[in-house]
């Protein structure tokens, strides 16, 4: 499995947003799901060490990272 964790600025002082990707390789996951990893993102507060995290997106049949749109 590949993981991958990104992380950005973005306008706000003292924030960073994140993005994770779980990705499975073909040969790991099974065949007759088509489970091929997850990805999810938030925002971390740097002055207090506060972590916003959205819902967790199963992926199927996917198979590349999807990466961020900058």
């Amino acid at each position: 499995m590949d993981l991958i964790i990104r992380f950005r600025t973005i306008s706000l002082p003292n924030k960073l947003r994140f993005h994770v990707e779980g990705v499975f390789s073909e040969n790991i996951s099974s065949e007759e799901t088509g489970f091929s990893g997850f990805n999810t993102d938030g925002s971390i507060n740097l002055d207090d060490l506060t972590i916003k995290k959205s819902a967790w997106v199963a992926r199927y049949n996917v198979w590349d990272r999807k990466g961020w749109k900058f």
